[in-house]
């Protein structure tokens, strides 16, 4: 069953990459001719990679396990050192309390990075994303009921630090953020997440 999740969480994740990078695509080339300018530092890329989420147990406010997954964003440009993240992002774990449940949960992310260029090939970025949390596969009760899927409203905040190995790629050497999404646990339905990663990171222009 890990198994078989785990490559469901993988599959969700390389297809929501694919379809960002379509969808942006038609930008590319705007992208390209308006960061041309070294005083233009936020690059159209693709960036994939792991991350660790200590997370909230189901019926209960304590962080009390490890979610492991990945996270797949594509940024773009919009002005000079400001751009936007599309991410999808997501982690599974299994045997999570007593009666040995299981979780599975993805979010869908949208906001805005602002990005500096530190110097000797390293990038600093922050930024502030919105959007939904899916858990599935898991226990997710309510006062009144409870259910195997849920979803949310998600949000996260944080940053990282890139560091370039050639024009176009660089190693995400950290990415860390607060990660707050309101599944239904039957006890006050929030929780507050810290998550940390790495990963690649492809530049397009």
């Amino acid at each position: 069953m890990k198994t078989i999740l785990g490559s469901r969480l993988s599959a969700h994740l390389m297809c929501a990459a694919i379809l960002f990078l379509f969808a942006a695509s038609p930008s590319r080339a705007r992208a390209q001719r308006q960061y041309n300018s070294p005083s233009r530092v936020s690059p159209f890329e693709v960036s994939v990679g792991y991350n660790a989420i200590r997370a909230n147990a189901p019926v209960g406010g304590c962080g009390c396990f490890y979610m492991q997954g990945g996270r797949a964003e594509v940024g773009f440009p919009v002005f000079r050192w400001v751009g936007g993240v599309a991410e999808v992002g997501g982690g599974y774990a299994n045997h999570i309390n007593s009666f040995g449940d299981d979780v599975a949960r993805m979010t869908y992310l949208l906001g805005p990075r602002v990005t500096h260029k530190a110097g000797h090939g390293t990038t600093v970025f922050a930024q502030t994303l919105f959007g939904g949390a899916h858990g599935f596969d898991g226990y997710f009760p309510t006062a009144t009921s409870s259910s195997s899927s849920a979803n949310s409203f998600a949000f996260s905040a944080g940053g990282g630090v890139d560091l370039r190995l050639s024009q176009r790629i660089a190693l995400r050497v950290l990415q860390a953020d607060y990660l707050y999404t309101e599944l239904p646990n039957a006890r006050g339905d929030r929780q507050n997440n810290p998550r940390i990663g790495g990963g690649i990171v492809v530049r397009l222009h």
